[in-house]
C-alpha cells in the first residue's frame, strides 16, 4: 500500500520595523510579528496585534493593544493614550501626559477573598517576560536589562523625571507583607506595569490581573480594579490613589506630594510618604498603615475608622522604642488622637481618642 506523507511548514511571523518620523498624522496597523514602531512628531494611531514595542516622540500618540499580545511602550514629549488587551502592558510614560486603561477579562473578575491570597505573589519575584528590551525589574529596579535589576545610584529608566535614585521602592527587594501577600499583585493574569509622565495629569486605570501603576506629575489619578492585588505609588506631585474599584488586597504608597487616598474592601496597605495625605479606610478594620523610616516624613489623616481597636499601625526600620515614643507623644481633641514619629511623621486618626500598644503590629 502507498502512503502519502504530508509536511506542514511552521509559519515565521514576521517582524517589522516601522518609522513614522514626521509630522504629519499617521494610522499604522502593525503585523502579529515582533515589531519595532518608532513614531515622530506627528499625531499617530496605532493598531498594535503582535509582540511590540513602540518609542513615542512628540506628537501624541494612540495605541489600541486590544489584541496585541505583548506591549512595551516608551513615551515621549507627547500625550500617550493606551488602550489595554488580555495580555498587560509595560509602560514608560514620557514628559507628556499617560493615559491608560488596562484589559478586562472576557469573564469580569469575580475572585474572592482566599482566591485573591491564593493568587498574590511577593513584590520581588523576577519576570523575564521582556527579554531585557527594558521594562520592569520586579525586584523593584527597572531599566533596559531585565535580567540585571538596578539599584539605587544607577538610573537607566527612559524617563529622568521618576527620581529612581532616591526612592524606596525602586531598586530594592520590595516590601513583603505576608498579611497583604506583597504588593506585587497576583501570580495569575495579565501584568501591567505603568508610569505616568512627568506632564502629569495622568489617568491609570488598571485592568485585570498583577498591577503596579506609578504616577509621575502633578495632579495624577491611579486606579485599582478587580480581586487582585495590585500596587498605586504616588509621584513627587499631589495625586489620588483609589481602590474604589477594587476588592483584592491592594497597597497604595504615597508621594512627596499631597496625596488623597481611597482604600478598596481588601485587606489594605497603606504606606506614608513625606507629604500632606488624606486617607481614607473604606474597611478601616482589615487595613494597615505602615511607615517607613527615610520614607514617610509627612502628615497623614485617616478618616473612617470608629473603633480604636480597628486601628493597626506598622512601623518600619525605626528604633526598637519608637512604639513607646509614639504613644507617649499621642494628643487628642476630643474627637480625634494624633499621634509624632522621630523623623517629623505625624499621623492623625479621625473619630479615635487614644491608641495603645495593641495597635502596634
Amino acid at each position: 500500500m502507498a502512503t502519502t506523507s504530508r509536511r506542514h511548514r511552521k509559519r515565521k511571523l514576521k517582524a517589522d520595523i516601522i518609522q513614522a518620523l514626521g509630522d504629519g498624522q499617521n494610522t499604522i496597523e502593525a503585523g502579529a510579528g515582533r515589531n519595532a514602531i518608532a513614531l515622530g512628531s506627528g499625531n499617530v494611531a496605532v493598531e498594535s496585534s503582535g509582540d511590540d514595542t513602540v518609542s513615542v516622540g512628540g506628537g501624541q500618540a494612540t495605541i489600541d493593544a486590544s489584541g496585541a499580545s505583548s506591549s512595551l511602550v516608551f513615551g515621549g514629549s507627547g500625550d500617550l493614550l493606551f488602550v489595554g488587551g488580555s495580555n498587560g502592558a509595560t509602560i514608560y510614560g514620557g514628559s507628556g501626559s499617560t493615559t491608560y486603561y488596562g484589559g478586562m477579562s472576557a469573564t469580569p473578575t469575580q475572585t474572592s477573598e482566599p482566591e485573591a491570597q491564593a493568587l498574590t505573589v511577593k513584590y520581588g519575584d523576577d519576570d523575564d517576560d521582556d527579554r531585557g528590551r527594558g521594562g520592569h525589574d520586579d525586584k523593584g529596579g527597572h531599566g533596559r536589562d531585565h535580567d540585571k535589576g538596578h539599584g539605587p545610584g544607577k538610573d537607566h529608566g527612559h524617563d529622568k523625571g521618576h527620581d529612581h535614585d532616591k526612592d524606596p521602592w525602586h531598586g530594592k527587594g520590595g516590601h513583603d507583607d505576608d498579611d497583604h501577600g506583597g504588593t506585587g499583585g497576583g501570580s495569575s493574569g495579565p501584568k501591567q506595569i505603568v508610569h505616568g509622565g512627568t506632564g502629569g495629569d495622568n489617568y491609570l486605570f488598571a485592568g485585570d490581573g498583577a498591577a503596579t501603576l506609578f504616577g509621575g506629575g502633578d495632579g495624577d489619578q491611579l486606579f485599582t480594579y478587580g480581586g487582585y492585588s495590585q500596587t498605586l505609588i504616588g509621584s513627587a506631585g499631589s495625586s489620588t490613589l483609589s481602590g474604589a474599584f477594587g476588592w483584592g488586597n491592594n497597597t497604595f504608597v504615597s508621594g512627596k506630594g499631597d496625596d488623597s487616598i481611597v482604600g478598596g474592601t481588601g485587606k489594605d496597605l497603606f504606606v506614608g510618604g513625606r507629604g500632606n495625605d488624606t486617607v481614607f479606610a473604606t474597611d478601616g478594620s482589615r487595613d494597615t498603615f505602615e511607615f517607613i523610616r527615610g520614607q514617610a516624613g509627612g502628615t497623614e489623616l485617616v478618616q473612617n475608622i470608629f473603633d480604636a481597636s480597628d486601628v493597626k499601625i506598622k512601623l518600619t526600620n525605626y528604633a526598637a522604642n519608637e512604639e513607646q515614643k509614639a504613644l507617649a507623644s499621642q494628643t487628642t481633641d476630643g474627637s480625634s488622637v494624633t499621634i509624632a514619629l522621630s523623623d517629623g511623621t505625624q499621623v492623625t486618626f479621625e473619630n479615635i481618642t487614644q491608641l495603645s500598644s495593641k495597635n502596634f503590629v
